[in-house]
C-alpha cells in the first residue's frame, strides 16, 4: 500500500509533468504526439494516485470500522 509519502511523490510528478505540457503549448514547442504523450504520462499517474488514496482508504475503514468501505 502506498503511503502519504509516495502520494506527495506522486503529486511532485503530475505537477512536473503538468508544467512540462503547459510550457510546451504556451511556447509552441512540440508536436501533438509528445503533447500526448505527456498527457498520458499525467493520467497515468493521476490514475495511480487515486489508486493510491482509495487503498489507503480501504485500510482505514477497515482499522476503524472492522470491514470494508460501503459505498
Amino acid at each position: 500500500m502506498a503511503s502519504l509519502r509516495d502520494a506527495t511523490q506522486m503529486t511532485s510528478q503530475v505537477t512536473e509533468l503538468t508544467e512540462q505540457l503547459h510550457q510546451k503549448l504556451n511556447e509552441g514547442d512540440g508536436d501533438f504526439s509528445q503533447l500526448a504523450d505527456l498527457a498520458d504520462s499525467i493520467s497515468e499517474r493521476a490514475d495511480q494516485l487515486a489508486s493510491a488514496f482509495a487503498a489507503m482508504n480501504e485500510a482505514l475503514d477497515q482499522r476503524l470500522n472492522g470491514g470494508g468501505a460501503e459505498e
